[in-house]
């Protein structure tokens, strides 16, 4: 019976140290950061220990009412507000020197029994030191048992857990830093390194201080953004930028776990090839290290040159969209300009679809076959390299008519997919569909008709989103025809390239009596029987500012 009131008695303390902790919390944090660091706590560790388990913790029994020197004692903050940052004497650096980042702070720590630090921690994570290559919880060198554990507190969030740690050593979780004070809250001396510190928070102490003007009229030298294709990391530095280059590019190095080349692109993509010339910003001293990556996107595997072909990782998302399109072991597709193989390859592997896959670029046609052979799908792709209008009149109409001439009525629901993804200048290309079935049209050799292609075109828009639905008027301008409500499927915003610069895909299909060029009449068609023409293509592009 008294270990049962014991237990109660130690139950009924942690809920209401719990509760208090609440009340206080809502007080004090968002509701969005209570929710997520407490109210996960209370419903799976204090709810379910309550109802079902009495845990024997070992508590150090302290006095309930002592907390001398309990005031945070914190270190001169830098310009930016903060204590743990880099020192003011990194801002505007241009040569990376890692020794400007050393800085002497002291760190808030409190001590509890190990047998408690499954609770304390729970309760004190948000506001655990946390940076890089070191541990906020650690031995307590005054416990000659080893059980007693410190845990360090980020001195930047102390109005946040002063009051946390008041009922902490109330309910007694906290220990006495020794036995003959009664402080709970120590602090130490800790020298802050380059080590320390991510990329991000040394950037923004770097640059932070080209922000300061209230009227906004120093450039933006935030760093937006990078891409990382296998051990390389791709840039696209603003010209603002370009003096912080090979800092940026060594930091990155340094920060980024299996980076081992940082490169930024100088010039616009080629419109031939698709590839642009860079610059290495920085690379490790193995002279092995070169731009041929290997990299891994959903389970497929490709290598290629970087420095030679196209790759764009941020598309992954948009590949995958597409891959859930396709019908298993029964689709078709065509991938118009291939690259290395992003669409055609996976659609082989993953959906097991035969697929026709071109591009103009040497280097990616070689490393297009690689990547075939590489997963092992020489069954099921097929490589090409030609100019993709070429590809269409020839490559694309063969293997329709083939399909045409063996269909035998088994895979009644078969789907032809035709990628485009050259957003530059797709749109243009088009009108190869229109009639490219008409040598065939009326031949009774070809009984079967494929009802329709399935089109998915790429293309740029410079404007708002607003200005998309115009896309489908420069599509039917280029196709020749009017491509109609009940043939539209979807217009997707793939990404957001420039801040007005927006990628879109338009998948639709292309019926029947336009690939076999058949004339319309009033009841077939929805322009009243004529055939739209195709209009200067550099006044289309003018007038709907479309790149």
């Amino acid at each position: 019976m008294k270990e049962k009131n014991e237990n109660f008695q130690y139950t009924h303390t942690r809920l209401l140290l719990v509760s208090r902790f609440f009340v206080r919390s809502i007080s004090s944090l968002s509701s969005s950061l209570f929710y997520r660091c407490c109210w996960p706590f209370f419903c799976t560790k204090i709810l379910h220990q309550k109802i079902n388990c009495f845990p024997q913790f070992s508590i150090t029994k302290l006095p309930s009412n002592t907390m001398s020197n309990s005031t945070m004692t914190t270190t001169t903050t830098t310009t930016m507000g903060k204590i743990i940052w880099p020192p003011d004497s990194v801002r505007g650096m241009r040569d990376l020197n890692r020794d400007l980042f050393r800085r002497i702070v002291r760190i808030p720590f409190v001590v509890t029994d190990i047998n408690n630090i499954d609770t304390v921690g729970q309760l004190l994570r948000p506001y655990f030191l946390k940076i890089n290559q070191f541990k906020p919880i650690q031995e307590y060198e005054s416990s000659s048992s080893n059980e007693k554990r410190k845990i360090f507190l980020n001195p930047d969030h102390s109005e946040l857990f002063e009051s946390l740690i008041s009922d902490l050593i109330e309910h007694q979780f906290l220990c006495r830093l020794t036995k003959t004070t009664e402080e709970f809250i120590g602090h130490e001396e800790i020298e802050l390194k380059y080590e320390h510190f991510n990329h991000l928070t040394i950037f923004r102490s770097i640059f932070d201080h080209n922000n300061e003007s209230s009227d906004n009229s120093n450039p933006d030298f935030s760093l937006s953004g990078f891409s990382t294709i296998g051990h390389i990391i791709h840039l696209n530095l603003r010209e603002n930028l370009l003096p912080y280059k090979k800092l940026i590019g060594q930091v990155l190095l340094d920060k980024i776990k299996g980076c081992r080349l940082v490169v930024n692109k100088i010039d616009i993509i080629d419109t031939k090839y698709r590839n642009f010339a860079m610059e290495t910003l920085a690379s490790d001293d193995d002279p092995s290290v070169t731009t041929v990556v290997d990299t891994t996107e959903c389970n497929v595997r490709f290598r290629f040159d970087f420095a030679d072909v196209y790759w764009n990782p941020r598309l992954s998302h948009e590949r995958t969209l597409i891959l859930k399109k396709l019908n298993r072991e029964i689709d078709h597709v065509y991938d118009v300009f291939a690259g290395v193989g992003p669409f055609a390859v996976t659609a082989a592997k993953l959906r097991k679809c035969q697929c026709l896959a071109n591009d103009l670029n040497p280097a990616s046609y070689r490393w297009l076959k690689e990547n075939v052979q590489l997963n092992k799908v020489e069954h099921l792709v097929h490589c090409f390299n030609q100019d993709g209008r070429e590809f269409i009149r020839n490559q694309v109409k063969e293997d329709l008519i083939k399909q045409i001439q063996s269909f035998d009525g088994s895979n009644i629901n078969r789907q032809h997919h035709v990628i485009m993804n050259l957003p530059a200048m797709a749109i243009e290309f088009l009108n190869e569909f229109n009639g490219l079935l008409s040598s065939i049209r009326g031949d009774e050799n070809y009984q079967y008709e494929i009802p329709f292609l399935r089109i998915h075109c790429y293309c740029f828009l410079k404007g708002k989103a607003e200005d998309s639905d115009q896309l489908w008027k420069l599509a039917s301008e280029n196709l020749g025809h009017t491509i109609s409500s009940d043939n539209i499927e979807e217009l997707h915003e793939v990404r957001k390239v420039a801040p007005n610069k927006l990628m879109y895909r338009l998948s639709f299909r292309i019926d029947k009596n336009i690939l076999y060029g058949r004339t319309f009449n009033n009841d077939d068609a929805g322009d009243n029987g004529n055939e739209q023409k195709i209009r200067s293509e550099s006044n289309v592009m003018k007038r709907l500012k479309v790149k």
